[in-house]
């Protein structure tokens, strides 16, 4: 993986690899029921797009890009600009398969996206369930905890091993709120995502 990035991922990852304070939480029966209303509205949200910026850190290495992921039910999509030190990476999945693509290289084929994600990368990414994550729920598929604030909203989640923290969240075109800076690490890797703008339909 290139180190050109050193300047810019350092100042978007300084944070996200520091010791995060417990967030305040509020998981009382209130935001229990706020959050019970508020899965219903997120497992309506089956078709998005948002367009963003991610930054990867593993040990002292890592790379950044611009990020668009779009979300068509069960297909996705995501276009990574500038990752690696090269040009765009697609990424396309469906229950079918998942096809990497990126500039002349080969694509790669296979039928999951972590595991192609780390042939080509040397990092594997938790690519399925951060589409259940950018929206600021579990994956429905493995077990979870997570921490509420007052109005039924995901502040902190704990899955696969992982730790997610949702430092922000904005109205959408629709009016619904969905996270806009969401941190995620685990024992090795640290992700920093911050999404510029939504589109749902």
């Amino acid at each position: 993986m290139t180190r050109s990035l050193a300047p810019l991922l350092g100042a978007l990852l300084l944070v996200s690899c520091a010791t995060l304070p417990p967030p305040t939480t509020e998981n009382t029966p209130e935001s229990q029921q706020k959050w019970l209303e508020r899965t219903e509205l997120l497992n309506r949200i089956t078709t998005w797009k948002y367009d963003g910026r991610i930054a990867v850190r593993v040990a002292d290495d890592g790379w950044n890009a611009s990020v668009t992921w779009a979300q068509y039910d069960q297909v996705f999509e995501i276009s990574l600009q500038g990752p690696f030190g090269a040009g765009a990476v697609s990424i396309l999945g469906s229950p079918a398969g998942v096809r990497i693509t990126s500039g002349d290289d080969p694509p790669l084929i296979g039928s999951s996206a972590d595991n192609l994600l780390r042939e080509k990368t040397g990092v594997s990414l938790p690519i399925r369930s951060l589409e259940f994550w950018a929206v600021g729920k579990p994956d429905p598929e493995t077990e979870s905890t997570y921490d509420l604030d007052a109005n039924g909203k995901v502040i902190r989640l704990s899955q696969l091993g992982w730790t997610v923290d949702y430092k922000n969240y904005a109205a959408t075109n629709s009016g619904v709120e969905l996270p806009r800076k969401i941190f995620a690490s685990n024992n090795k890797i640290g992700i920093r995502l911050v999404i510029d703008q939504w589109t749902l339909n």
